[in-house]
Formats: structure tokens, sequence, C-alpha cells
């Protein structure tokens, strides 16, 4: 009889553990994070009483605590205005780091850069990743993971414009120079301008100047004449000229031709001056000349500030599709709609952006935007079976396996949605169906303890 004491008794440690498993659930109702975790109840070996011809007889000797065993469901999201903080949405873990090596994991991603423009979470643990660059500008995720290090301020080299193109309309309609008037030049010039840069990231203006040109004294418009040129002060003194190998001045003195498509001038032995057209347009407004040519090759120019030689291309047809072309011939007013330029100034990284794949992208003062980090996801075999160990991180347990890092949306780890967070997966209706039914469970063997000891005093009592 004394047995049920005990088994009472171990009925109220379990359930007193239980109801400690559920308040710390709902404590943390609103922890970032947080995952619910449920006690798992199981009996004590049982004690033989007696041998029959099934078996044998036994009689339960209780109950105890098998495990607590944590609810790894998804939580809902919360959207916030801080870049840094992520939430993931399916399988895996924030992988964190310690200066000593040790490893974390965590589902809380309110992250922060600290003083030392690391990423690191409230409680200053390193979140770890790469920053390996490969050549084709993707990160190298293929190493050790690091800290992840991305001090605002940091610079992008600047890149030379090698190509650009525009999207221009000639007024097929343009006032052409009626020869009649030599004293008044009538024609309906059209120019434009886009920045270039150079090796050094200096700005250079090139402006493309047309021409409407009358080739039969009819009066109609039979083609445009054009000339690319930049500012006489940007470029090296020495290379302007009409001697061989130097670029001439225009009219005015004031710019330097480095392409030009017009058969009137006499030849220089320079390509980009020489072997270029004028641009012509068919009756359906588009461009037919330069022998279908994708792109036309402008003079090398020599910059006066110490800048590499620089080559440029205009590209005037989509290389892809030749009749497609980025000069129109059309009944329209003459206006550029588009530029185009592969070229940048130096830049400084003001913010960055997270992507779904934990790509961290800075985005600079120069308009561009660069890979410069990806976040580390881990994955477990077993992680009901990692360790829990406190301030929302888990530590990984022989039960647990090992971890597997790679990158989020590939292996079966979830995405990484930036400015969010997963908050607790709580579900308080069923936290407080558990607590009435650990309520029952208590009530109910402390009645064992009750009644045993009534009938112990009972038995006591034979002898009176």
């Amino acid at each position: 009889m004394l047995s049920s004491f005990y088994s009472g008794l171990s009925g109220l440690s379990a359930h007193v553990v239980g109801m400690d498993v559920l308040g710390n659930n709902i404590a943390n109702i609103n922890t970032v994070g947080f995952k619910a975790s449920s006690p798992i109840f199981q009996d004590i070996l049982s004690q033989s009483i007696g041998q029959d011809m099934e078996g044998g007889t036994q009689i339960g000797l209780g109950v105890c605590l098998g495990g607590i065993t944590p609810s790894f469901s998804q939580g809902v999201f919360q959207s916030t205005d801080v870049t840094t903080h992520l939430a993931i949405q399916g399988n895996g873990f924030f992988v964190l780091g310690d200066d000593s090596g040790n490893r974390f994991y965590t589902r809380a991603g309110n992250f922060i850069f600290d003083k030392e423009y690391d990423l690191v979470n409230p409680n200053g643990l390193n979140v770890l990743g790469w920053s390996e660059m490969l050549e084709s500008g993707a990160i190298d995720t293929s190493g050790k993971t690091t800290n992840i290090n991305l001090p605002i301020g940091m610079t992008m080299e600047p890149q030379a414009t090698t190509l650009f193109k525009t999207n221009i309309n000639l007024n097929t309609e343009a006032a052409v120079d009626n020869p009649a008037t030599t004293s008044v030049d009538e024609a309906e010039v059209f120019s434009t301008s886009l920045t270039t840069y150079d090796s050094l990231g200096a700005a250079h203006t090139i402006t493309l100047e047309f021409t409407p040109v009358d080739e039969n004294g009819d009066s109609i418009l039979d083609r445009w004449d054009w000339t690319a040129y930049v500012a006489r002060s940007e470029v090296a003194s020495s290379t302007v000229g009409y001697g061989a190998g130097q670029l001439p001045p225009t009219d005015d003195g004031k710019g330097v031709i480095i392409a030009r498509g017009d058969p009137d001038y006499a030849p220089t032995g320079n390509p980009a001056l020489d072997d270029f057209d004028p641009m012509r347009f068919d009756s359906s407004g588009v461009l037919i000349s330069n022998g279908g040519a994708a792109s036309l090759d402008f003079a090398t120019v020599d910059w006066a500030n110490g800048a590499v030689d620089q080559e440029l291309a205009w590209q005037i047809r989509s290389e892809i599709d030749s009749s497609s072309t980025y000069l129109t011939g059309y009944a329209l007013n003459s206006a550029i709609s588009y530029t185009y330029q592969d070229g940048f100034s130096i830049g400084e990284m003001e913010s960055v952006l997270i992507r779904g794949d934990g790509t961290i992208i800075g985005v600079f003062s120069n308009g561009t935007t660069k890979a410069v980090a990806q976040i580390a996801i881990a994955t477990f075999p077993a992680p009901t079976s990692l360790t829990m160990m406190g301030q929302n991180m888990f530590a990984e347990a022989p039960g647990s396996g090992n971890p597997t890092i790679g990158t989020a949306k590939t292996g079966g780890r979830g995405t990484i949605l930036g400015q969010s967070l997963e908050m607790a997966n709580v579900d308080l209706t069923g936290q407080f169906t558990s607590m009435i039914v650990m309520q029952r469970g208590f009530e109910a063997n402390s009645k064992i303890i009750t009644v045993t000891d009534e009938m112990i005093r009972q038995m006591l009592a034979l002898k009176r």
C-alpha cells in the first residue's frame, strides 16, 4: 500500500514540472524566436507481485518526466523598420559564434551592427556567414564561416565607362539649312549629353550633336550628321590637334571630337573620325546606316587627370536583334528618353539590404549596389534534441546530430525575411487548456496520497 504513496508523490512532482514548462511558455509569449515546449510523461518501471501462467502480475510505481520537447512550428512574423532584423520562414537556424570559437544557433533574428561594425545578436555574439568574393561578384560560400563585418563608409572602387547607349528620336521633319540664305543657318540642330566615368572615378560629359542635312536641295531632310565631343580642358593637351593620332578640336575650340559621322570632313586617318556614317533612316523611321553595326568604337581619350586612356563604345543597335535600334527617325520632336552607361565613380556604402537567400547587398553613394556578405543557415537532423542554452539560443547535442551549414533557400533551408522578426510560437489557448489538465492531474495525484493515508490510519486503528 505504501507504493501508492510514492506513486501519488511522483505524480505531484511530474505535474509540478509540467506546470513549470507551461509557465515558461506563457512567460515567453513575447520573446522573439522563442519555441514552446511540452512535457512528456512516462510510467516508472513496474513491480512484479506474483507469477501466473500468463507471465506475472505487475504494479506500476508511478510516473516520471520522460523529457521536455520543444516545438519548432513556425511563429508569426512581425514587421519592423530595422534592416538587420531577420526571420526564417521554414527550416533552419542562424549561426552565432563567440570569441572562443563556440557556436550557438537561434531563430531570433533581432540583429544589429555593433561599434566594430560586426553583425551581432543582442548578447554580442557574432552572426556568422561569408564575405569572400568570387570573380563573378557572387559571395564564395564554400569556405569557413566567419564574422560579418560591414563598416558603413566602406568604399567601392570606381569603374571606367566602356559602353553607353541612348534612346534618341531624331525628328524626320526637322528644318534643314537653306543654301540660299548663306548668312543664316536654319538647321534644327539637336544635342544631348551624358556623363561617363574614367578609371579614377572622375566624371566626364560627352555631348552628342546631330545636324539635319538636305543632300539634293529639295529642303527635305536626308541624313543627320553627328559629332561626339568632350570638354577640351579635360583632355591631355598633347593629344589635341590636327596631326597624326591627334583629336581635332570643335569649331569653337572648346571641345575635342572623339567620334563623328560627317562625310564633309577630310579624312584624318583615325577610324573613329573617318569610318562612321551619318544617321539615316528608312521610310519607317528605322536606322539603316553604319552597316548594321551594333556599336561604334570612339577614339581613345587621354585624360588630363592621369586616368587610364579610355576607350568608349556607343551601342546603337541591340546585340541580340540588329533590327532593334536605339535611334529612331519618327515625326516627333527630337528628344532623348533613356541613357545607360556601365561606369561609376567611387562610392561609400550608406546602407544594406538583405535578400531571401541571406545575401547582404551594400547600397553605395554612387547609386550602385553590390553583394558584400551572405548569412549562414544551419539545419539539424533532430532539432528537437538540441540543448536549450537560454537567451534564445540552442547548442548542438549528441541527439541532435551534426549541423549542416549552407545558404538559405537551398538544401531544405528556409527563406530569410528582411525587416521582420519571428515571434514566439506559443498558443495561449492551448497553454491554458494544458494548465487546466495539469491542475486536474495534480489534484488527482494529491487525492491518491490523501486516500492512502486514510486507509493506513484505519488499518492502524484495527488493534484498538
